[in-house]
């Protein structure tokens, strides 16, 4: 997304799942990596995974791209 590679990681907690990931950029030959846990949990794997994608492209155009 925008030059970004986005990890969907959540997190199994209580029978639910937490929005987690990691949003990652190749940058003058280094890869940054930003590393997220956000405080919504879900109860279906695959409902967490995509908000968490929309979250971080969310994040992605509210920072202009500037995560690192």
């Amino acid at each position: 997304y925008k030059e970004f590679l986005i990890y969907q990681e959540v997190i199994p907690e209580g029978g639910q799942y937490r929005i987690a990931g990691r949003i990652t950029k190749e940058e003058d030959g280094e890869l940054k990596t930003h590393r997220f846990i956000r405080s919504d949990v879900l109860s279906n794997k695959a409902d967490a995974e995509e908000l968490m994608l929309k979250k971080a492209q969310m994040f992605i155009d509210q920072m202009s791209g500037r995560i690192f």
